[in-house]
């Protein structure tokens, strides 16, 4: 249920980037990419991200909402 919700927020956090700037989900992607891959691959371990199957469907599920909140038409109105 944790990770449903991380994932979650992670995607809501990233629509509202893209509210606030026109590349906000962009920037926010590099950032969040940078972070949980520099931690999956540092030498000492992650005691943050497990580096075992669950922390890699994490990174790979977080950042796949983040790139769908990127590509998502948007709205009529704006």
């Amino acid at each position: 249920m944790g990770l449903v919700l991380a994932v979650a927020v992670t995607y809501v956090v990233a629509v509202a980037a893209e509210l606030l700037a026109r590349t906000g989900s962009a920037c926010f992607a590099l950032g969040w990419a940078g972070g949980l891959l520099a931690l999956q691959w540092s030498p000492g371990g992650s005691y943050l991200i497990a580096s075992d199957w669950l922390g890699w469907v994490f990174t790979g599920v977080s950042l796949g909402g983040i790139v769908l909140a990127m590509v998502r038409p948007p709205r009529l109105g704006q």
